[in-house]
């Protein structure tokens, strides 16, 4: 037996291949092969050989915690068969301590594995019984997130909250943070809100997506659109979204989620399967000038397509002030320069 299971209710039959609940299964599982794809993006699988290869091998009881492969980004995890008589909310990581010590997994890999992935170490922890994911990076990375958690906040761009640590071992909110606070001012450690609960489950793009979703230079909007209205109807909020995206990378100098489709993701409800877009989320390589995207990028993602060309418009009109206002120079000079590409 080894079933994956949304909280308490059996959604696919590993072994059988089998859909057993298709409104939370995590994927729109078609044949074999899509899960196959989900098995190797997620991570509480990839740490095993195969699913297939684990499912009798358990022995010690960390070793059977670690194969459950739970998560604080959403709500599924493996059952197998000692686990007959276990419920979600005797073992989810939102209602239990995490479990740290090591094993011969190694650290993090028991339940609840703490690190996320990434080239920068990252793991939830719990401050005050709250929830938070923190991020370990150099100093002009933290800054640079702070800074364009900031803006967004400021442009009603829907985004997670973060706060950086001064020196004075205070937090400082990102709707709070500005450009006047220096690197000298903070430490290089920020914590970033957990975007989830055990009812709004992240799902990345890229656990359901075969087509490529960017081009040469640029992102592929077609294609990006098409994958994200296979979960939200809202043609309009899509588009606007996927344009309002780009449009602030590019301002801000993001050039991580055109190569990273795993920071592209929408809200799946763990009761009865309804998606929605997600906040904007994962913004360290903002301001490293060798990330920025050129011209010709924005120029083959947007400025190529009429109806994206015109939300872009809309959206640079209603930003202008705002960057203005918010005073990072680098910034101010790429919005002039979508200003003028879109002339």
């Amino acid at each position: 037996m080894a079933v994956i299971m949304c909280k308490d209710v059996p959604v696919y039959d590993i072994v059988n291949n089998k859909v057993l609940n298709k409104q939370l299964c995590p994927v729109r599982i078609r044949d074999e092969h899509d899960f196959s794809n989900w098995v190797k993006a997620r991570q509480f699988i990839r740490t095993n050989v195969a699913a297939k290869d684990v499912l009798d091998k358990a022995n010690s009881i960390d070793e059977r915690l670690s194969k459950r492969r739970m998560s604080l980004s959403d709500c599924y995890w493996i059952k197998y068969r000692w686990d007959s008589s276990t419920e979600f909310k005797d073992i989810t990581p939102y209602f239990n301590e995490f479990v740290n010590h090591r094993t011969e997994w190694g650290y993090g890999k028991t339940v609840p594995s703490r690190e996320l992935g990434g080239s920068f170490l990252k793991t939830w922890e719990r401050i005050n019984g709250e929830l938070y994911i923190e991020k370990s990076l150099k100093p002009q990375m933290a800054r640079a997130e702070m800074l364009a958690l900031a803006l967004a906040h400021r442009l009603g761009i829907k985004t997670c909250k973060g706060w950086a640590v001064l020196k004075n071992k205070e937090w400082l909110s990102s709707d709070k943070f500005n450009n006047d606070i220096l690197l000298e001012d903070m430490d290089s450690t920020i914590y970033i809100e957990n975007l989830t609960d055990t009812d709004n489950m992240l799902i990345p793009l890229s656990w359901n997506v075969k087509t490529k979703m960017e081009g040469s230079n640029g992102h592929n909007i077609a294609a990006m659109a098409y994958a994200y209205r296979r979960f939200v109807q809202d043609k309009q909020a899509v588009l606007n979204y996927i344009t309002a995206t780009i449009l602030f990378d590019f301002v801000v100098g993001n050039d991580d989620r055109r190569r990273n489709m795993s920071n592209w993701a929408y809200y799946k409800n763990s009761n009865n399967g309804k998606c929605s877009l997600a906040p904007l989320y994962d913004f360290n390589l903002a301001h490293y000038s060798k990330f920025y995207m050129s011209i010709e990028t924005f120029r083959q993602s947007v400025t190529s397509n009429k109806l994206y060309k015109k939300i872009a418009t809309g959206l640079l009109k209603d930003w202008g002030v705002a960057i203005g206002q918010f005073g990072v120079d680098e910034w101010v000079l790429n919005y002039e320069r979508l200003r003028k590409e879109l002339e």
